[in-house]
């Protein structure tokens, strides 16, 4: 298994004071909360996308604890091919990064949730290590758990210790005095399922149309398959009363939404993808005699 995205943190502990079960607890607890957040952010991009910490080194003096993303798909035929590994351990390594900043800072944090939220998303985007521009929103109430386990660990440390998170050549000192709790300041999310949808513009190849009017239609969007429901009603008659015709390799320019479907602990438990504009009929480049 490939490991990607290596990190690490520095507690830098006060020699001879304080308990010294302190700098192992807080590392343990860290180590906790990093692949909370992981698990909180990760869907966003895939799913199926299954992680794990690894460790890799730890350092004497102060302690140093190194570490990896162990990442695998069970679907990887959804990501693009190559290096997706690389490309999502940078992101979860953005993430963690943006997570201790935010955390830095009580105030205005309910509308900074929005900014951070938004800013998580739009890496997302940037990997692009998906054929489908479908990113996931973030579950807001087990995004809040992960935070929270980021501040608890933090609680872990003593006045006169230190934290450091390095990520690459990059380094960032946490504030430790900051150890509030976002689920305490936060308007968290209903311990219940809940729905949230992507609008997309897309270009969707047709494989399969539906001649019933009651099943799935089958696109192809790059090297991926898509199931589809098709809900443009007016567009839908006319094509079943062969107003238009659709040929082999045609596609279509439509508007589609995506509607994700989590469970009360944050779990991504459904996707389903409606079609619900069509603004035209793509032809494709080679074409048959007989329509589909």
């Amino acid at each position: 298994m490939q490991h990607e995205g290596d990190f690490s943190f520095v507690i830098d502990f006060k020699k001879g004071s304080g308990n010294p079960r302190r700098v192992f607890d807080a590392a343990s607890a860290l180590i906790d909360a990093f692949q909370s957040l992981d698990r909180a952010v990760l869907p966003t991009l895939d799913g199926k996308i299954e992680t794990s910490l690894v460790l890799e080194d730890v350092a004497s003096g102060s302690l140093r604890v190194r570490l990896a993303n162990a990442l695998r798909s069970v679907d990887e035929d959804a990501l693009k091919s190559g290096d997706w590994k690389r490309l999502a351990g940078g992101f979860a390594n953005g993430v963690r990064l943006r997570a201790i900043r935010y955390l830095d800072k009580e105030e205005d944090a309910q509308p900074r949730l929005g900014e951070f939220k938004k800013d998580i998303l739009a890496d997302a985007v940037q990997t692009d290590v998906r054929h489908l521009p479908d990113y996931a929103p973030l579950h807001d109430g087990r995004l809040i758990a992960a935070l929270d386990k980021l501040q608890r660990a933090k609680a872990e440390l003593e006045v006169g210790d230190g934290l450091v998170v390095e990520i690459g050549k990059s380094e960032y000192t946490v504030d430790l005095k900051e150890t509030w709790l976002p689920s305490e300041t936060l308007k968290t999310v209903p311990a219940q399922p809940i729905e949230k949808e992507n609008i997309l513009e897309l270009v969707l190849t047709v494989r399969r149309p539906d001649m019933l009017k009651d099943t799935m239609w089958q696109f192809m969007h790059g090297k991926s398959n898509v199931s589809a429901a098709m809900r443009d009603e007016p567009w839908l008659d006319e094509y079943h009363a062969r107003k238009i015709p659709i040929y082999p390799g045609d596609a279509l320019l439509c508007t589609v939404r995506v509607v994700y479907s989590y469970d009360e602990k944050g779990e991504l438990i459904d996707q389903r993808t409606e079609v619900i504009k069509v603004h035209n009929v793509i032809p494709g480049s080679i074409q048959d005699d007989l329509p589909l």
